[in-house]
């Protein structure tokens, strides 16, 4: 099923994250839309929404790096809710900022999603008291060294190092900082001075479309069947298009392909598709 006339140019960019070695050992994924320069980023979750679907129905040039991991920043209302996730645990890192609210409900998320073997990297990490009832969940800290001047907080950085936590330096500017950084102890680097982030280009659908607006509407039955749905569902080209471009991708790591609109309606479930935020990002 293509249709080339319903696609539209997209960008979005990533970043490597390099050892020490400067082997690349995974890429940050970043939000863009028109600038090339800065992600002008207003909503967040809609933000990773896109670079979702993005990375999996839209870009042609990154095959070769499905072997590293995707470091991708996820919103409060992204982790709590329990919507498709088009992503298998090997393939990303989820990224938390560090100013996260710790509620118990957020808390309870890290663990359903830790058990089903998601990893997580606590971003712009400050060193604050208030943050360590996140660290049990932490596999990669991540520490601005331009706003956080990594030596001092020695202590600190030897203390996560003992917990098995690795360390990221992200804004890295220059070889002193970088050297600085390894002597330190962090085993992994992103900034400037190793590489700028690249632009990807490839193609997305728009989901503007009556036939999206109606099958969401028809998903809030709580009556309605698999039938009606995958009817429905057909009817709307270029959201059959995206669902089975993204059951698909290899991120999304499906053992066997999918082959038809009504396999894909079952596999997710009605509870799956009847997340709308999701939905209405495709």
């Amino acid at each position: 099923m293509e249709f080339p006339s319903a696609l539209d140019d997209l960008m979005m960019a990533q970043q490597p994250i390099l050892k020490k070695s400067k082997e690349i050992f995974g890429y940050e994924l970043l939000f863009r839309e028109k600038s090339t320069e800065s992600a002008n980023v207003i909503d967040g979750e809609t933000a990773t929404s896109q670079v979702l679907v993005n990375l999996c129905i839209g870009i042609t040039e990154i095959g070769a790096q499905l072997n590293k991991p995707f470091f991708i920043n996820m919103t409060t209302d992204l982790m709590l809710s329990d919507a498709f996730f088009p992503a298998t645990p090997s393939s990303v890192y989820i990224e938390i900022l560090e100013d996260q609210t710790l509620t118990p409900d957020f808390l309870n998320a890290l663990k359903k999603w830790q058990a089903a073997g998601y990893k997580f990297a606590l971003d712009d990490y400050q060193f604050g008291a208030d943050y360590q009832a996140l660290l049990p969940w932490i596999s990669i800290v991540k520490v601005d060294v331009l706003a956080t001047p990594p030596s001092q907080f020695t202590k600190e950085i030897a203390d996560l190092k003992s917990r098995g936590i690795t360390l990221l330096a992200e804004k890295i500017e220059d070889a002193e900082m970088f050297e600085q950084c390894e002597k330190l102890g962090f085993e992994l680097f992103q900034g400037y001075f190793l590489q700028r982030p690249e632009i990807i280009k490839g193609k997305k659908i728009s989901s503007a479309t009556q036939n999206a607006i109606t099958l969401l509407k028809a998903l809030q039955n709580k009556d309605i069947s698999i039938e009606n749905i995958t009817e429905l569902v057909t009817k709307a080209p270029r959201l059959s298009y995206q669902l089975l471009r993204i059951l698909n991708s290899p991120i999304c790591g499906i053992p066997r392909k999918v082959t038809s609109i009504k396999e894909a309606v079952v596999y997710l479930g009605l509870n799956q598709l009847k997340k709308v935020g999701f939905c209405s990002s495709l």
